[in-house]
């Protein structure tokens, strides 16, 4: 349900301007939203019902109610109440393709909304038909670059690995990164949850080359701001470490051609770090352990260390010992 921030703002455009404070429909959307906000679903529901009770004589009513039943389904759906949810959703779908075509960037909301209740559901082909109808309704709308359909990306890769379609969530990871690269530019910070999130997700699948590459990247990029003392360089170092033991462990042999991977290109880029081409220093011990060995010195250095971190690099180079 990561969307319902998001859809909520979507779907309470509509509603938060321009009513006069004593507007009974602007009086019932604040109780609503402040309800809404504080996670306050139960006692947000018969106001989310109310807002879509008094648009009905309004002039207004064809922008509004919209609106309206899209607040309806987000609060049934964070109740847990599928079928209302569904139901309010298709209300908004079919009153806005009526009014506004089916290009229009208001059916962005209703659309990621039914994604999101299929998918609670288990209903993943369905999720993935409409998230990926909100994407495209997004990137003719607004660009296909554009910055506002990135939280529409995580459901759809969801629901594709859970239809086993691997290159299909592949494709959106990638495509999210992309996004970012052309609106941040290639090494900047902001990249950094779409590099993180690819480079999970290849771990994730054992392409341990394809993650480490990213992990360098991460590591690389965080190094500019606060160097080896920022959080972010340290979990890229854990990271790179547990992908040599995750591999390690895995299949060793493979090392030997994860190296020569991670000296060419890595999507068109070199790579921050060559690993060396000689086999004796693929061994785990010589790479992966010296990333582990910087983020502990890292942590011990500092005044006072982010315990989860500390905590994590412990456990980490523990594992690696086992190994």
């Amino acid at each position: 349900m990561t969307l319902l921030p998001l859809l909520l703002l979507l779907a309470s455009a509509g509603l938060a301007t321009g009513a006069p404070a004593a507007d009974p429909r602007q009086e019932a959307w604040d109780q609503f939203r402040s309800l809404y906000a504080t996670g306050d679903y139960a006692g947000a529901l018969p106001l989310a019902q109310r807002v879509v009770e008094l648009p009905e004589a309004s002039a207004d009513r064809d922008h509004e109610l919209p609106t309206a039943w899209s607040n309806l389904g987000a609060t049934q759906l964070q109740l847990g109440d599928h079928a209302a949810a569904l139901a309010s959703y298709r209300q908004a779908l079919e009153l806005l393709e009526a009014t506004q075509g089916i290009a229009s960037r208001r059916l962005i909301g209703p659309l990621a909304g039914l994604g999101s209740v299929h998918a609670a559901m288990q209903q993943h082909a369905l999720a993935a038909e409409f998230l990926s109808r909100a994407l495209a309704v997004s990137r003719r709308a607004d660009g296909l670059f554009n910055l506002a359909q990135m939280p529409l990306i995580d459901q759809p890769v969801d629901s594709q690995l859970a239809l086993g379609n691997l290159q299909l969530a592949e494709r959106e990871r990638i495509y999210a990164l992309r996004v970012s690269e052309q609106n941040y530019g290639f090494d900047d910070p902001r990249t950094l949850p779409s590099v993180v999130r690819l480079a999970r997700f290849y771990e994730s699948l054992a392409q341990f080359a394809a993650a480490r590459g990213l992990y360098l990247r991460m590591r690389d990029i965080s190094m500019k701001e606060g160097g080896l003392q920022n959080p972010t360089t340290i979990r890229a170092l854990l990271a790179i470490g547990r992908s040599h033991r995750l591999q390690y462990t895995l299949d060793p042999d493979s090392l030997i051609e994860a190296a020569a991977a991670e000296q060419d290109s890595f999507f068109g880029r070199p790579a921050p770090t060559p690993m060396a081409t000689n086999p004796s220093a693929l061994r785990p011990d010589r790479v992966g352990e010296q990333a582990l060995d910087q983020a502990l010195a890292a942590l011990r250095g500092a005044t006072d260390p982010p315990r989860e971190l500390l905590v994590e690099a412990l456990i980490e180079m523990g594992d690696w010992m086992t190994t």
